[in-house]
């Protein structure tokens, strides 16, 4: 008679394959982890053309994206995106360039 081990690791099945996919905390912490996403120009002007202008004041980027503008201020007043906002009297926000940054940091760095 074989025998059982007490604690198995709980499995299950991918949908897709047939694949086992380990449900322990370190995986899920691995699985939320992102690359990020790199966008081409042309990508990121047929999303948001009609949405955002290209140089956007923090309540058209905020809603375009859908954060609070406040979220958006608090992250230029912490240092993000420098490459992206052109901070003055009257900050405006490069659209493409923030996008891009956005994607491939995954949001703000923390």
């Amino acid at each position: 008679m074989a025998k059982r081990r007490k604690h198995a690791e709980p499995t299950r099945r991918a949908s897709a394959g047939t694949r086992k996919v380990s449900t322990a905390k370190s995986d899920r912490r691995a699985l939320r982890r992102f690359d990020g996403i790199d966008l081409t120009d042309a990508e990121i002007n047929r999303i948001l053309d009609g949405i955002c202008p290209r140089i956007a004041k923090y309540p058209e980027m905020a809603a375009a994206l859908g954060f609070p503008e406040d979220t958006l201020r608090k992250w230029v007043y912490k240092g993000e995106f420098t490459n992206a906002i052109r901070r003055g009297s009257r900050a405006r926000i490069l659209r493409n360039r923030f996008v891009k940054e956005f994607f491939k940091t995954g949001g703000a760095r923390r």
